[in-house]
Formats: structure tokens, C-alpha cells, sequence
């Protein structure tokens, strides 16, 4: 209110100033013109100008008396003006300036939706609608950094959310780590527990091979010999008593010598098969396809009278132990002979094909084969699926065969049917 009244002072004042300046004038143009006429009447009555019956004092003070009053008159008639002149600026100035001044007051309190709608070409105008730019920009502004301040709120509550789930993380991190080193603690406690344990079945490895080797010194030997007794012994009666013994007599003894040479042959299956487990490795390379070329020729040099074929493919090489590969392939190969003697024309195939970054070998024959229902006990020791007087052996060849191939990391399978033939497959991580 103070500020207002000041403006209405700024407006009034220098109107009262300049009314009150132009009365001092127009009193002193009165008071010369006075002054000149009582001049112009003095002059005149000196120089003789005279009229009859005029009276020059009474005609001196009514010309100043007209001065006083037109003086007047013009003052009032000023005093009006500037009365006027004042109420017009006071609208056209002062009410525009309050209205800004009330509008500045709003928005000093916060309201920025407040505008003078002050409109026009003056410069109180101009300043107005300045004003209600500037404060239209900062609503603007004001609702920007609200968003802002909701964008930022939202940004710490999920920096808050995020520091108690990675809080919630390092706690269970922490008991994780706990329970990690409690199990090492753990772990360490069973590898010594297992270290000590190895060890103590080491030796008694040790000592399982020791008595091994001697039971099989022990069979090679003492087992050994009386069989050979019973086999030279039964030959020599048949030599040198035939012409005493009657037929009958005759097969019991050729069966007591079947019967004792297929126990030797037992006897050395059983050696081999624990020597395959029990023999060193030496890994070197070795040319598969040289191997089951140079046992198709020892099978065909044994039975020449046997027509066979032989598809052996070529560069089939790997890495491993050469003497228990050959066992095995000896094995593999001469399954596939003796069971493809009853065929008209047999046919033995060794190759291989690349499956997987891996080599699969096979031997394929087109002789006896077997039930696929069965094909669980081929690899058993002792396990025939064929009778001994159709095909002779023991038994313990393919369990040779299988144990070669775990030896070497790989693994051995087979497919096969009735009178269709059979087809071993076998891999080696060389």
C-alpha cells in the first residue's frame, strides 16, 4: 500500500508543482500589464493627453482588478486541468501499475497461474505482458522440475531398492561364502580321509596282485601240468592200446582229451584276461587298418582251405596300447571266423565311420549272429549264447575285448540277428 501511495504522490505532485508555477506566472504578466497600464496613465497625464472628466485613479485600480480576476480564472481553470489530468493518469498509470504490483505479490507467494492481462503498446503495458511471459516460463520451468523432482524420486528410490537388493546379495554372498569354506573345510577333511584311504587300498592292491601273480603261477604251472598228464597219457593209450580197446573205449578217451585240452585252453583265457588288466600302457600310434590286414592273413594262413572276403578299409589309424589293440582285434576278427564257417560265402568287414568328432570302429560278419534279447550277456565271462558244439571257445574273448576298449577310454556294443550276421561297434579316446 505504501508503494501505491507513492506512485499516486508521483503523479500528483509534479501536477500541483506545475499548476502552482504557472499561477506565479500568470500573477506576475497581471502585475506587469497593471504596472504598464499605470505606466501608459502616468505617461499620458504628464504629457498633457487628458480627456475631460476622466478619472485616471479609479481607472488604474480597475485595470488591476481585471488583472487579479484573470489571474484567477486561469488559476481555477489550470487547477481543473491538472485535477483531470491527474484522474486520467491515475487510471491509465497507477491502476495498471497496482495490478502488476498485486500480481507480483502472487507470484512472490508462489502463485504462478496469476497474469496482469495488462494488454497495449505503452511501456507499462510492454512491461507487463513481460511479466506475464517471465511468468509463464516459469510455470514452465516450475512444472519441468516437478517432473524432474518425481523422475529423481523415483531414480533414488530404485537406487535405494537396488543398494538393499545388492545388501540382501552380499549378505547371502557372505553366508554362501561361509558355507563354501565349510564345505572346503569339509572336502579337505574327506580327500585326506580318501588320501588315506587310497593308500590303504593300494597296499592291499599291492598285495590282491601279488597273490594274483602267484595263483597265476600257481595255474600256468601246477594246473597246468597234470592236465598235460591226462592229455599225454589218453593220446598214448590210443597209440599204443588201440588194437586193445573197443570203440566205446576209444571215444571215452578222446573225450577225456577234449575235455582236458579245453581246460588248458581255459586256463590260458582266464591268464590273458588278467593280464589285459593288469599289463602297462604305452600310447603310441597305430595304423588299425595294418592290424586287421596282418590277422586276416594268419586266419586265411590257419584254414587255407576257407573261401573268405575280407573288406578292410584303409587309414583307419589311433592311439593307444598296439599289443592289447591287435588282442582285441584278434578277438573281433576271429569271433567273425568261426562264425561264419557254416556260411557259403562269408564276408568279415573291418571299417569305421566319424560320428561326433569321433571315430566308430565296427567288425560286420554275415554268419550266425545272435538274439538281440541277449546281447546283455555277450560281454560276461563265460557267457556263451551259442552251444560248443556248434562253435567252439570259452567264452571270455569278448570280456577281453571289452576290457581292452574301457582301457582306452572308449566303449563297446553290438547289433546283430539270427543267421543275419552280427556287427560289433567299438570307440577308443585316442
Amino acid at each position: 500500500m505504501k508503494l501505491q501511495s507513492l506512485f499516486r504522490l508521483r503523479f500528483i505532485i509534479p501536477v500541483l508543482v506545475m499548476g502552482i508555477t504557472l499561477i506565479l506566472e500568470v500573477y506576475e504578466v497581471s502585475e506587469r500589464l497593471g504596472d504598464q497600464k499605470q505606466q501608459f496613465l502616468l505617461v499620458s497625464r504628464d504629457i498633457g493627453v487628458s480627456r475631460a472628466g476622466f478619472d485616471y485613479s479609479a481607472r488604474l485600480a480597475q485595470a488591476r482588478q481585471e488583472a487579479y480576476h484573470d489571474t484567477a480564472r486561469q488559476a481555477v481553470l489550470f487547477f481543473c486541468f491538472a485535477l483531470v489530468l491527474s484522474a486520467f493518469l491515475h487510471l491509465l498509470i497507477t491502476r495498471r501499475i497496482e495490478r502488476l504490483l498485486s500480481v507480483i505479490g502472487e507470484v512472490a507467494s508462489g502463485n504462478l497461474s496469476a497474469r496482469t492481462g495488462i494488454r497495449g503498446v505503452s511501456e507499462i503495458s510492454q512491461l507487463a505482458q513481460a511479466f506475464d511471459s517471465m511468468t509463464v516460463q516459469l510455470a514452465k520451468q516450475q512444472e519441468e522440475l516437478h517432473e524432474q523432482a518425481v523422475l529423481l524420486e523415483e531414480e533414488i528410490a530404485e537406487r535405494q531398492a537396488a543398494q538393499e537388493n545388492l545388501q540382501e546379495q552380499a549378505l547371502q554372498l557372505e553366508e554362501e561364502i561361509a558355507e563354501r569354506r565349510l564345505v572346503q573345510d569339509e572336502i579337505k577333511a574327506l580327500n585326506s580321509q580318501l588320501e588315506q584311504r587310497v593308500a590303504e587300498r593300494t597296499v592291499q592292491l599291492e598285495a590282491a596282485n601279488t597273490e594274483l601273480e602267484a595263483f597265476s603261477y600257481s595255474v600256468s604251472h601246477d594246473l597246468r601240468t597234470p592236465l598235460r598228464g591226462i592229455d599225454g597219457f589218453s593220446q598214448a593209450l590210443l597209440e599204443d592200446y588201440s588194437g586193445v580197446l573197443d570203440e566205446q573205449g576209444k571215444d571215452y578217451l578222446q573225450r577225456v582229451r577234449g575235455a582236458s585240452q579245453r581246460m588248458a585252453q581255459l586256463i590260458d583265457d582266464m591268464l590273458k584276461l588278467s593280464r589285459v588288466t593288469r599289463s602297462d600302457m604305452t600310447h603310441e600310434p597305430v595304423d588299425l587298418s595294418a592290424l586287421a590286414h596282418s590277422i586276416a592273413d594268419e586266419l586265411q594262413q590257419m584254414q587255407p582251405e576257407r573261401q573268405m572276403e575280407f573288406i578292410i578299409h584303409d587309414s583307419l589309424t589311433t592311439h593307444g596300447d598296439s599289443h592289447l589293440l591287435r588282442a582285441a582285434l584278434e578277438n573281433l576278427l576271429g569271433n567273425a571266423w568261426k562264425f561264419t564257417e557254416q556260411k557259403q560265402m562269408p564276408v568279415i568287414e573291418f571299417g569305421g565311420s566319424e560320428t561326433a568328432s569321433r571315430i566308430t570302429y565296427f567288425v560286420r560278419d554275415n554268419g550266425a549272429g545272435f538274439n538281440m534279447a541277449y546281447g546283455g550277456k555277450l560281454f560276461i565271462p563265460f557267457q556263451r549264447l551259442h552251444g560248443s558244439r556248434e562253435f567252439s571257445g570259452t567264452g571270455i574273448g569278448l570280456s577281453i575285448v571289452q576290457r581292452i576298449i574301457n582301457r582306452h577310454g572308449g566303449r563297446i556294443w553290438a547289433e546283430g540277428a539270427p543267421d543275419k550276421g552280427a556287427t560289433f561297434y567299438f570307440t577308443l579316446s585316442a
